[in-house]
């Protein structure tokens, strides 16, 4: 994964910026919707580098959590959010199976294709990492995820 952030790939995916699926524009409907209170303590799932979470600070989601597998996922991240942003926003390089996070820690989540690539690596990783997003979800937490792989009945 670090290569993708490290812009080796030829160029497929760009070092600076990719929103897989979709991009703000298209996400910011269903997520106001959904997820309607700025207050909402929120965790973006395999943030890579996503701009869709610097948007949605932005537009006033300022209590977030994001964590990717890479490193090189996280120090872009880094650089998206700008100094004055991170003083907000917690980020961390955790691996979505054994987060170092509190039960009950987040009002909503958002996914954007990473259960995709844990359920290509196999049932029993994509479990774990279902049972651990669960467990860091707080009662009623509203769970938002994009996917193109994982089947509707999983």
């Amino acid at each position: 994964w670090d290569s993708i952030y490290d812009d080796e790939i030829d160029g497929e995916y760009a070092a600076e910026e990719y929103s897989w699926y979709c991009g703000w524009p298209e996400l910011r409907p269903f997520w106001e919707e959904f997820v309607p209170s700025r207050a909402s303590r929120v965790l973006v799932v395999g943030c890579g580098n996503d701009i869709c979470p610097v948007h949605m600070f932005d537009e006033g989601w300022t209590d977030l959590t994001a964590f990717d597998f890479s490193a090189a996922g996280i120090a872009r991240m880094e650089d998206l959010f700008g100094e004055r942003r991170l003083r907000g926003v917690t980020l961390l390089q955790a691996d979505a199976r054994a987060l170092p996070l509190p039960d009950s820690a987040f009002d909503a989540s958002l996914d954007k294709g990473t259960l995709d690539t844990i359920f290509i690596s196999g049932e029993e990783c994509f479990l774990a990492a279902v049972s651990e997003l669960t467990r860091v979800a707080a009662e009623n937490a509203i769970v938002v995820s994009l996917s193109r792989v994982v089947p509707p009945d999983v």
